[in-house]
């Protein structure tokens, strides 16, 4: 089953998107190749910088290289300063209520593995489940592939077709335990992908359907907007084994 965005209230039309202004923020794009401007597609390993950046990180190692947190001279207390400021920079453009709850890693994957380390270590136990699907980078399945083995969890995955749309109907997760964490990747309509939804499902009593909210940032042709949704798992019971089986019914999304 596709999962669809209703259709989204008119708002104003968002700015126009100037690709060459923002090509010019990127001195590395100015190059060459081949004869042509260069187009660079290989964010997901390595993204690059913009002018800003560049510049800001030349400017530290110049005249502020020092190490952060450890000592109360000048330029130690500069490169702090510098350090915290970026996460309440990232607080403020996050709205999380607090600048500790921002952390900083080196790539997705590695924020990645210290959630699945973190909050697996802290939550899943003998009998949970944790589900991906058949979209996801192997670098949000290896995490929980490991953290699966090491504490007697089990690893599902929701299939996809081959036009890369997601199979939810009929796709079975075992509710027989306290807790099945899902990381789902949601598609809307043939393009669109929405990634990094983490969600809980809980045990409930058989013949019983219970949901799970999804919210999501996705581009509906209008700019981006916020999208939330539901799935709904119906919780059976197996006649073989006698465990609960939620199996996920429906996922649609409706309007804020």
């Amino acid at each position: 089953m596709t999962t669809r965005a209703a259709a989204a209230p008119s708002r104003a039309a968002p700015p126009a998107f100037d690709a060459e202004r923002v090509r010019a923020d990127f001195p590395i794009l100015a190059r060459r190749v081949n004869g042509k401007p260069l187009v660079y597609l290989d964010n997901a390993a390595t993204s690059q910088k913009p002018r800003s950046v560049i510049e800001t990180i030349d400017r530290y190692y110049t005249d502020e290289n020092a190490n952060i947190h450890r000592g109360v001279y000048y330029l130690s207390s500069r490169a702090t300063e510098a350090y915290e400021g970026v996460r309440e920079k990232a607080r403020a453009f996050l709205n999380a209520r607090e600048a500790r709850e921002v952390i900083f890693v080196r790539g997705t994957t590695e924020g990645v593995n210290l959630v699945a380390s973190s909050f697996g270590h802290a939550r899943l136990e003998r009998g949970d489940e944790v589900l991906v699907t058949a979209m996801e980078h192997h670098s949000n399945i290896v995490p929980w592939q490991i953290i699966c083995a090491e504490r007697g969890a089990t690893l599902r995955v929701i299939p996809m077709n081959q036009s890369g749309e997601l199979l939810l109907d009929g796709t079975p997760v075992a509710a027989s335990s306290d807790e099945t964490v899902a990381t789902v990747v949601l598609t809307a309509g043939e393009a669109n992908v929405w990634n990094g939804v983490i969600s809980s499902v809980s045990p409930s009593p058989p013949d019983t359907t219970q949901r799970i909210t999804v919210t999501a940032d996705a581009d509906l042709g209008e700019g981006i907007q916020e999208v939330v949704g539901f799935l709904d798992f119906t919780v059976t019971l197996d006649p073989r084994t006698g465990a609960r089986v939620a199996e996920m019914v429906a996922g649609t999304p409706i309007e804020v």
